[in-house]
């Protein structure tokens, strides 16, 4: 993996006009293998909630990210 390559995956509860941090990811740099991850966002938890995946700014258009079955309940 690279430093500058990252996710952040990152939850709001006023909207997207402040966010905050649960994690930050750097997965294998091949599809050779799966990560899985779970968080708790139940203290965000708003009728105005929103989730975001943000990457760093060293991604650029050849790199490539995936997210399978996400689930919130």
């Amino acid at each position: 993996t690279s430093s500058d390559h990252f996710i952040l995956i990152q939850v709001s509860d006023d909207g997207g006009a402040s966010w905050s941090t649960l994690d930050q990811i750097s997965g294998p740099t091949n599809d050779s293998a799966m990560l899985e991850y779970t968080y708790d966002i139940s203290p965000f938890a708003s009728a105005d909630t929103r989730i975001r995946f943000f990457t760093s700014d060293g991604m650029d258009g050849n790199t490539r990210f995936w997210f399978d079955n996400v689930t919130v309940s």
